[in-house]
């Protein structure tokens, strides 16, 4: 089987790292793979040791957007790479988008799975009410409204974003529910790394929540450090871990905060060492406000816990109690395995359509 698969990230986002890599790398075991990744500049450089082949093309601002997306199809020149492909798998607006202009321009016929991973619009008009926002949240609307017509088939990462964009576009395609993969290489239970680094920390004898993330405002860690401060004081033995690319940013926070020295770490890890300080903690924190964004998602830092072993925490009320995992996200969680089988069932099924 031969898979093209179309991102629109690369090396300096996690995302490709633990999600786009994992995938890629994973199905290149049993299939042919070629990465198409339309990328910023930064990563026009990127060199990967891998089992697919990777090719890189410079990617514009507002890529999801129908006019960007027809400018880059007037450029793209690689019509062998579309006449490989038995399937071609796209992940995200952008890259459907591309896939079915770059089709229509060569006169190809290929089968698109559009992995749709997001509530784009919403996410956009839920950012500003600016007017640059609102226009470029119709732009996409548009090109939303493209690919939900044109794509054969549909990869949503939850039941509640699949029953969202089914009910929005009236889809009667085939589609599956496949939630944020996560490399299970670095993110497993450690027990070995759990009690070294408990001990490296000097907090052996606590019940430790982190929080994984960065200082974005929608992440609320202003909301988790004040509730912690607050429980901190009915549940001495509590300790909040703190893993961030965003340091700074973070350190102002809790500043502000005015929570003791004593009562929490912050680091900044390489990617490949976030798991195994994941281990050292005892449950996770994610708390997210109720938006259709949310209600629609597959945070990669849930299943990032649930795969280290720790109980997820998305109640601020539950600070303390050491008992409480979240039903939220929870079941939405796939090992990889599976991910990978049904993904290459549908493979197949739409190459020999």
């Amino acid at each position: 089987m031969k898979i093209l698969y179309i991102t629109d990230n690369l090396a300096s986002s996690s995302v490709f790292r633990s999600q786009v890599h994992t995938i890629c790398e994973s199905h290149s075991q049993n299939h042919e793979v070629k990465l198409l990744a339309f990328c910023k500049p930064i990563d026009m450089g990127y060199k990967s040791n891998c089992g697919y082949e990777l090719i890189k093309v410079r990617r514009p601002p507002l890529f999801s957007t129908s006019v960007v997306s027809h400018l880059q199809t007037l450029f793209f020149t690689n019509r062998k790479l579309f006449e490989w492909a038995d399937v071609i798998h796209c992940r995200g607006h952008g890259p459907s988008l591309m896939a079915i202009n770059i089709l229509k321009k060569f006169g190809i016929k290929k089968p698109i799975i559009s992995d749709v991973r997001g509530a784009l619009v919403d996410e956009i008009s839920e950012s500003s009410d600016s007017y640059i926002h609102k226009f470029i949240a119709t732009m996409i609307y548009k090109a939303e409204r493209k690919i939900f017509s044109k794509a054969d088939h549909f990869f949503f990462v939850s039941s509640n974003m699949k029953a969202h964009f089914l009910n929005k576009y009236s889809v009667d395609k085939e589609c599956n529910v496949f939630p944020t993969v996560v490399n299970h290489s670095i993110f497993k239970s450690m027990p070995e790394a759990r009690k070294a680094i408990r001990k490296e920390l000097k907090i052996d004898d606590n019940f430790v929540y982190v929080y994984s993330g960065g200082a974005s405002y929608w992440q609320n860690l202003d909301n988790i450090l004040s509730a912690y401060k607050d429980a901190k004081l009915k549940h001495p033995s509590i300790f909040l871990l703190i893993l961030t690319p965003e340091k700074e940013q973070v350190v102002k926070l809790v500043e502000e905060a005015r929570i003791p020295k004593d009562d929490y770490t912050i680091l900044s890890l390489n990617y490949e060492d976030v798991g195994k300080y994941l281990n050292a903690a005892d449950a996770g924190l994610i708390i997210r406000s109720d938006s259709i964004v949310n209600h629609v998602a597959s945070p990669t830092k849930v299943n990032e816990y649930i795969s280290c072993g720790l109980k997820v925490v998305d109640d601020l009320n539950q600070f303390g109690n050491q008992s409480y995992t979240a039903s939220n996200w929870v079941d939405n969680y796939m090992v990889l395995e599976q991910v990978l089988a049904e993904q290459s069932a549908v493979y197949q099924k739409l190459a020999v359509k």
